[in-house]
Formats: C-alpha cells, sequence, structure tokens
C-alpha cells in the first residue's frame, strides 16, 4: 500500500483484510459499517458459532508514531461498545461482544494485524 494513499483508502484497505481473516477462520460477516444514526459507525458485525461479533478496526502506517491501538482512545471506546449494545438490544442478540482489530501496514508491504477480543467486558 502507497504510503500517500488516504487515511479512507487505508481505512478500507484494513477493513477488507480484516474481512478475509475472519472469513477465513469460519466468521460470517453479516454487514460492514453499520451506521446508527448520528451516533457513529460499526466498522464490521460478523458472527461465528452463536456470537454476534462488533469489530472496530483501526490501522497505521509502520512509520507511525503511535500503533493503531493508541487510537482507540477511551471515548471511542464508549462509543462503540455502545452502539454494540444497542444494535444487540434492537436485532435480540444475546450473546455478543465488541473487539478492536489493529492493522499496522508494515514498509514492506506486509500487513500485522492483531484482535483484541471482548474489549466490551
Amino acid at each position: 500500500m502507497n504510503i500517500q494513499q488516504s487515511s479512507k483508502n487505508k481505512g478500507n484497505a484494513a477493513e477488507d483484510i480484516v474481512v478475509d481473516n475472519l472469513k477465513k477462520a469460519g466468521f460470517t460477516i453479516v454487514s460492514r459499517n453499520v451506521w446508527v444514526g448520528r451516533y457513529g459507525e460499526i466498522d464490521i458485525v460478523s458472527q461465528k458459532g452463536c456470537v454476534t461479533h462488533y469489530i472496530e478496526v483501526k490501522s497505521v502506517q509502520r512509520n507511525s508514531a503511535f500503533p493503531a491501538e493508541f487510537h482507540f482512545n477511551r471515548a471511542k471506546h464508549r462509543k462503540v461498545v455502545r452502539l454494540a449494545r444497542f444494535l444487540a438490544n434492537r436485532d435480540g442478540i444475546d450473546e455478543y461482544q465488541v473487539d478492536l482489530a489493529a492493522v499496522t501496514f508494515e514498509l514492506s508491504g506486509d500487513v500485522t494485524i492483531k484482535i483484541y477480543e471482548r474489549i466490551n467486558e
């Protein structure tokens, strides 16, 4: 990925990579970029077994001053957890969790993904 690409393009590419990895791991992708009015969005909604996963994706270039996880601050955490809770309640989902996918685009062209599960607990 070209370092000069926009953050939106980088974010979309990161989401695509995470979706591909989730599918390989046996997840079903339910939806992407789910907006809840003016309150925000959930990047990926997936399911494995009877658990629905609401996944926030953050990405950076390797030369970034901070890792991708750093960009998932306390305010964003609260917002994503609230959105997931709202969607789960609205859709009658009993078993769900909120996960964070941190994607780093290496200067070599490789990609590193770290998944942080159950960040809503």
